[in-house]
């Protein structure tokens, strides 16, 4: 890992996204990109402004971005690169898509809402466009998040491609040289067999810690059983691959009726199936 792309619109959220990111840098030594997309996707009477109102978000966007590298250098090493970038365009995630191309970025960390806010950013934001399309792994980081390491990691996964996904996610361990938990959650009702005691996937026995801290539960709901799990295991990140946002739907169900209260804490690690596959 590299590059790190932070999309930022100077709020306190992205800042927090930011220095999360930088974190991680220092860490694992990466470049950080604090990216801006200025979206002049207006109605009518600001298309008469056009020229105008692109020039005077310009400059105020260029304003409020030497501003916060400034902020993040003071922040960092001198080994750590990072840099500010901004560009105009619509729709926001493709722009974001054409930088990570460019720039050969390997993470994008953005910020989400905080404890509500996993609804929110999967189900009507620019952060769910980006995880839907992205083909690099996405970090959305809540509002209180502090980097303070990455030693542990929740894997949730509905075993449908656990051989594909297993291998992504030891790279991402051995890059963080992580403690790995996996976790399956079979919802009560259903006629799908539970066994603990032997993961689901050959490809899974290659991996030895993998083996010892397979995890699978009957239960209803599905994302409290998680939550729990998270909290108990004092996880820094949860990790899961989505198909077109199907894994989150399922989790966000009206029959799961408690939201993902380990979202206001707990960075989120999306791998986007259909641009993975």
């Amino acid at each position: 890992m590299k590059n790190i792309l932070v999309p930022v619109d100077f709020s306190e959220l992205s800042k927090v996204a930011a220095r999360y990111a930088l974190g991680l840098a220092e860490t694992y030594h990466c470049n950080v990109h604090l990216f801006a997309v200025q979206d002049i996707n207006s109605g009518p009477h600001a298309l008469m402004n056009k020229y105008k109102l692109e020039a005077e978000m310009d400059r105020a966007t260029r304003e409020d971005g030497a501003a916060l590298l400034r902020q993040m250098q003071a922040l960092s090493s001198n080994q750590i690169k990072i840099t500010f970038a901004t560009q105009t365009g619509y729709p926001i995630h493709s722009v974001i898509e054409t930088y990570v191309h460019a720039n050969h970025i390997d993470l994008i960390v953005m910020g989400s809402k905080g404890a509500t806010g996993l609804k929110k950013v999967v189900l009507g934001s620019n952060a769910a466009a980006v995880i839907n399309h992205s083909i690099v792994p996405v970090i959305v980081v809540p509002g209180s998040a502090v980097y303070k390491g990455i030693k542990s990691i929740v894997y949730a996964t509905d075993m449908r491609h656990l051989d594909h996904e297993i291998h992504q996610i030891n790279e991402l361990v051995n890059d963080f040289d992580a403690k790995l938990h996996i976790i399956h959650v079979v919802p009560e009702g259903t006629s799908e067999e539970m066994n603990s005691d032997e993961p689901h996937s050959a490809n899974i026995k290659t991996i030895s810690y993998a083996t010892d801290h397979f995890h699978v539960f009957k239960s209803t709901p599905v994302a409290e059983t998680i939550d729990d799990f998270v909290l108990t295991h004092q996880a820094d990140l949860l990790a899961l691959f989505t198909h077109k946002l199907e894994f989150f739907e399922k989790l966000l169900d009206t029959s799961v009726t408690r939201q993902l209260a380990f979202h206001s804490h707990v960075p989120l690690l999306s791998f986007n199936k259909t641009t993975t596959e």
